[in-house]
């Protein structure tokens, strides 16, 4: 396969928005498959006689070794502007070579946790929280409305060199030094699970992987977590309802966040428009302490949870203990001229 054609695959990908590229090599064909960020596949074939020589041209435009089988080995290819960037991984079939070639977004900034809009209190919560060697944090919002931001920005706050961390998922936004990335399965939650491992990161897609973060987090494990929720009273209630004993589920869980995204005001002021670089949108927090006497209130009323009045008492608590809804956050950013 020559350069050019290899150039043309990851161009078209380019072109095409696609997050990953998967190539296999057939007895009779090269299957070339593009995976986007909604799911969406698209295939295309080439001929065998096109390369009777896969793996050998492969391996001088990558600068592979011979016979190298590698998991996110961290690559970029020249083009005509710059290079691409991605993550490569080589798995050995019968038929041939497996490669899977995870792209790497370009132009795409990693935001502090200050920089996404969360006040100063709920900054130094998270932070300390990632310090902790165990327990779940819950990261949530709807579909599209900044809980992977909030995720990477606090991944951030975390010692990855010094701990072992474990990306469980079945694609990433970004690739982090420190962190190993694993795609969600069962065999591959056993193996970090069997491993001397320190913090574990996933998305909840269903209750077993919100079983297993409990579990984790349970024996010792720090585990982060994004969740899709409307609020973090949301979260709370799919977190009660989980089949698992309750104060297994209380001393384990250390905090739940709930956001939105909202647009920035515009500004004509050039210093303003610099410190917010040129960003188009801010977040709307709320973050939840499972504190002691909110621990001992749910352990006390919990089965009243199905009644009103027993997240009417919740929440009241809540707010004395230091909980601001998004509403409370929407008001101050509106009356600070944010947005």
């Amino acid at each position: 396969m020559s350069k050019k054609i290899i150039s043309n695959i990851f161009n078209y990908a380019s072109q095409e928005g696609a997050k990953d590229i998967i190539i296999e090599k057939l007895p009779k064909k090269i299957n070339i498959n593009y995976l986007f960020p909604d799911k969406e596949t698209r295939s295309f074939s080439l001929p065998a006689k096109l390369e009777e020589d896969f793996r050998k041209n492969l391996q001088k435009v990558l600068a592979l070794a011979p016979d190298d089988l590698v998991t996110q080995k961290y690559c970029k290819l020249k083009n005509k502007t710059g290079y691409f960037n991605f993550y490569l991984t080589i798995l050995s079939s019968a038929d041939g070579d497996r490669l899977i070639i995870n792209l790497i977004p370009k132009k795409q900034k990693l935001f502090s946790l200050r920089q996404l809009g969360l006040k100063s209190s709920d900054v130094k919560a998270l932070q300390a929280a990632a310090q902790r060697h165990s327990g779940l944090i819950l990261i949530s919002s709807p579909d599209n409305q900044g809980k992977s931001s909030t995720l990477y920005a606090l991944l951030r706050e975390i010692d990855a060199f010094n701990r072992s961390s474990y990306f469980l998922g079945e694609s990433f936004e970004h690739y982090l030094d420190g962190i190993n990335y694993l795609a969600d399965t069962k065999n591959n939650w056993n193996k970090v699970l069997d491993l001397d491992s320190d913090v574990i990161i996933t998305e909840i897609t269903q209750e077993k992987s919100l079983y297993n973060a409990f579990l984790a987090a349970s024996s010792g494990r720090l585990v982060l977590a994004t969740i899709k929720a409307n609020s973090v009273w949301e979260v709370m209630l799919t977190v009660l309802r989980l089949n698992l004993p309750l104060t297994l589920k209380l001393n384990s869980l250390l905090l739940i966040t709930g956001q939105r995204i909202v647009p920035l005001k515009r500004t004509k002021s050039k210093s303003t428009r610099k410190k917010i670089n040129n960003r188009q949108d801010i977040g709307l927090f709320e973050v939840l302490n499972i504190s002691p006497a909110i621990k001992k209130f749910i352990i006390k009323k919990e089965k009243d949870k199905k009644k009103e009045n027993f997240w009417e008492d919740l929440v009241r608590l809540a707010l004395k203990t230091g909980y601001e809804p998004l509403s409370y956050d929407k008001k101050s950013k509106i009356k600070n001229g944010v947005i």
